[in-house]
């Protein structure tokens, strides 16, 4: 690929400021980030501060004020990322801000070796916009301090050495272009190589680990204080061991192929691979619509040349999401309904497989979202008292009533 190919390439990504945001959060640096970007931006206000002190700052009270202007939106910038992370539209304004800020405390500065020095900070911001943005707003940022960098270039220059200035000035442009550039091209690669270590490569579903990262950015996408219905099924091959045994594991491999287009075919906030032949599939919606989506996979994997079927099973529960805090219940509510679903996929295979088990709530306190969903997990699979097995929704193939 040639160098305008690449740059042409990174030119049309699309921001990418809600993926690095759900990045940096799935990995618990939510914190770590917000706290270090504030604290840097208000030392960069500090520092602002303390050149109105200094024979080298803004030598009359227009500069004066000018500076303080600066150190003023720098303040607030620095304030607001210690409170909260922004949103994408937020952090534009958050760009503008602090380009804004650097330019006047150059312009402002009567010294020109700290106008030069302090023009050195669009590094800092086009190295921001390259990480959380995209190619677009980077180019906007470095045009703007290439401008300002010369012009502090020009003052020092006329003041000093010229050829010290321009070697200066050719430097600080080198550092806010290429070092972003280098960011821009590495991290679309990163997180290529971060997502596709989360996918099973053969099904194309997610792997375990993709799953969990998955379900932690589920949990983002719902309102405050939200009342979700989940969903979980559990999905097993029947006889896989046999087929792997008798025909070989390439036809083995065949069959998972099917399985992961059939799964990815159809509706479902989250689907993935957790076993050799075992799978699951999280729907955010009533049980019945996670019952006719179940039916549909099992049907889906049973239209296959090898005579493969699968026996599903299928749980849900209403749980609430999306409060002040990035965790949430419903990450244990998911794990739980997985055991419930487990339960209830084996006893499908106990039935004759190829056929749909779902936890009976029959028996369980319904919730005020959904009438037919309990809020434990558990409650539906619960043993009764004389040690019988509890009864479940069934459905065989091609039936909707129980068997």
């Amino acid at each position: 690929m040639s160098l305008l190919t690449q740059l042409a390439h990174l030119w049309h990504q699309p921001d990418r400021f809600a993926s690095m945001t759900d990045y940096i959060a799935a990995r618990r640096l939510h914190s770590f980030a917000r706290i270090s970007m504030g604290v840097a931006v208000i030392g960069f206000t500090v520092i602002g501060l303390a050149m109105l002190a200094s024979y080298s700052g803004p030598a009359s009270d227009v500069t004066r004020t000018v500076s303080l202007i600066g150190n003023g939106v720098t303040l607030l910038i620095g304030v607001f990322w210690l409170l909260r992370w922004p949103t994408q539209r937020q952090s534009y304004w958050i760009v503008a801000g602090i380009g804004c800020a650097i330019t006047l405390q150059s312009f402002a500065v009567s010294n020109p070796w700290v106008a030069l020095s302090g023009a050195g900070a669009f590094a800092f911001l086009a190295g921001y916009v390259a990480t959380l943005h995209g190619a677009r707003a980077l180019v906007a940022v470095v045009a703007v301090a290439i401008v300002v960098i010369v012009v502090a270039g020009v003052r020092l220059g006329a003041a000093t050495d010229p050829i010290v200035a321009t070697m200066l000035t050719v430097s600080l442009i080198g550092n806010t272009v290429l070092l972003p550039l280098l960011l821009i091209t590495l991290i679309p690669v990163m997180q290529l190589d971060a997502q596709n270590s989360d996918v099973d490569s053969l099904t194309q579903l997610l792997n375990r680990r993709g799953f969990d990262k998955a379900l932690d950015r589920l949990v983002r996408t719902f309102d405050t204080d939200a009342v979700v219905t989940v969903n979980v099924m559990l999905i097993d091959l029947d006889d896989f061991k046999h087929l792997n045994d008798t025909e070989g594991h390439a036809v083995g491999d065949d069959v998972l192929r099917h399985v992961g287009a059939t799964l990815l075919g159809s509706e479902g906030q989250l689907r993935g691979r957790i076993g050799g032949e075992e799978f699951v599939v999280v729907l955010v919606g009533t049980p019945d619509a996670a019952l006719d989506l179940a039916e549909r996979h099992r049907s889906g994997i049973a239209d296959n040349r090898w005579g493969i079927t699968a026996s599903i099973g299928a749980a849900c529960a209403s749980t609430r999401v999306g409060g002040p805090s990035i965790e949430s219940d419903l990450v244990v509510v998911v794990h739980a309904l997985m055991n419930s679903a487990d339960r209830q996929m084996y006893r499908a295979k106990r039935d004759g497989g190829n056929r749909v088990r779902q936890a009976d709530s029959s028996q369980s306190e319904p919730t005020t979202s959904s009438p037919d969903c309990p809020r434990d997990p558990h409650a539906s699979t619960r043993r009764p008292a004389d040690g019988r097995s509890p009864r479940g929704r069934a459905r065989s193939p091609g039936s909707r009533t129980a068997p």
